[in-house]
């Protein structure tokens, strides 16, 4: 009976230890601040660093 019963509290505690390892971490990006001190040129310009577009994979954007 008493074996049952630890066995019982370990799988309990084990599944709460197992949920709090899923929680997803809050999304920093969406909060930060940018700013660029220079341009490469036209085509890469500072305003689209963080312009929300992600590029494909491989797409080598």
């Amino acid at each position: 009976m008493r074996i049952g019963k630890l066995v019982l509290l370990a799988l309990v505690l084990g599944s709460l230890a197992a949920r709090e390892g899923t929680g997803q971490a809050a999304n920093l990006a969406r909060t930060a601040k940018v700013k660029a001190s220079s341009e490469y040129d036209q085509r890469y310009q500072a305003r689209f660093a963080v312009d929300g577009q992600i590029p494909a994979g491989d797409s080598k954007a």
